[in-house]
């Protein structure tokens, strides 16, 4: 099969999308926030978001992105960050 659909490449691009759609690995993607900030704010250096989705959209059958951060109960500097 993927002898197949590689001589298939330069002949029918179309069908070779299709094929390349059919056999990507499927993902969920699970953003713990705090230590990506917190990581990033060490390093100095800061993650484009946009090219990290339209990598994993070009890589992955992408199912989902999740974001997420853990919340102290009545984190009063917490509260306008997430209001925002």
């Amino acid at each position: 099969m993927y002898f197949a659909a590689y001589s298939l490449k330069t002949k029918l691009p179309l069908l070779n999308d299709m094929l390349n759609f059919m056999t990507k690995l499927k993902a969920k993607v699970f953003i713990e926030g705090s230590n990506i900030y917190f990581a990033q704010k060490k390093m100095g250096k800061w993650l484009d978001w946009v090219k990290v989705k339209r990598y994993l959209v070009k890589e992955y059958e992408l199912l989902n992105i999740h974001y997420y951060i853990g919340v102290r109960y009545k984190d009063s500097k917490v509260l306008p960050f997430l209001k925002s």
